[in-house]
């Protein structure tokens, strides 16, 4: 842990803690649903929070997470379904939000998303603790 970050994080001035959370679906389902509720518990002067979503789905979350003043990126080749060149693509895809990004924590919070996202996270240049929420 970097010593200017305590473990609550921008709670005496100094940074705030970067997370990533990424889930497979931008519809209220399960994960979508505890995601929401959990980034609505945490308090903004600890956080700066970003979300990942795949491409399924309709837009629930996305604006759920606008009115929150939540960013949102929209990871193209993240579907649900299997498909090997369209999760090698979002493995990619998603390494490259976390280089952009550089969270210092990720929070998987479904099935697909745990799996491409630990590999993703796996590819980066630096040691990032990757939490993996499953919810079905």
């Amino acid at each position: 842990m970097d010593a200017n970050i305590n473990a609550f994080g921008g709670a005496d001035g100094r940074p705030k803690k970067q997370v990533l959370f990424l889930v497979t679906q931008s519809e209220l389902g399960g994960a979508q649903q505890f995601i929401l509720q959990f980034i609505t518990h945490l308090k903004k002067d600890f956080y700066n929070i970003d979300v990942a979503v795949g491409s399924d789905g309709d837009d629930s979350l996305t604006h759920h997470l606008a009115n929150l003043d939540i960013p949102v990126f929209i990871v193209p080749a993240l579907k649900r379904d299997i498909s090997p060149i369209s999760d090698i693509r979002a493995i990619f895809q998603i390494k490259k939000l976390i280089s952009k990004l550089e969270p210092d924590t990720i929070f998987l919070g479904s099935s697909k998303a745990g799996f491409i996202g630990a590999l993703a996270a796996k590819f980066t240049s630096y040691q990032l603790p990757v939490i993996q929420k499953l919810i079905q």
